[in-house]
């Protein structure tokens, strides 16, 4: 898959729910598949990002869940992770 524009292509990896004072909300991390030449974020392709499950577009392709994002949608890059 190649991501066009401004948008990122993220596989999801994993979900957690995180507990807060007053709801539970839920983060995933995902590996960055493709960026798109206006891509204005600093993750890379094989980057981990975290993001909301609310975020982005959700597609399956052969049973892989993959997540088209805005830059904004990103949460952070994880840096020491093992790929």
């Amino acid at each position: 898959m190649k991501a066009e524009c401004k948008k990122i292509i993220v596989k999801t990896l994993k979900k957690e729910t995180l507990l807060e004072e007053t709801e539970a909300k839920e983060t995933v991390t995902g590996e960055v598949i493709s960026t798109g030449p206006q891509y204005p974020g600093d993750a890379v392709k094989g980057d981990i990002v975290v993001y909301a499950s609310i975020s982005g577009r959700r597609t399956k392709l052969d049973g892989v869940e993959y997540i088209t994002l805005n830059a904004d949608e990103i949460c952070g890059i994880l840096e020491d992770h093992e790929k």
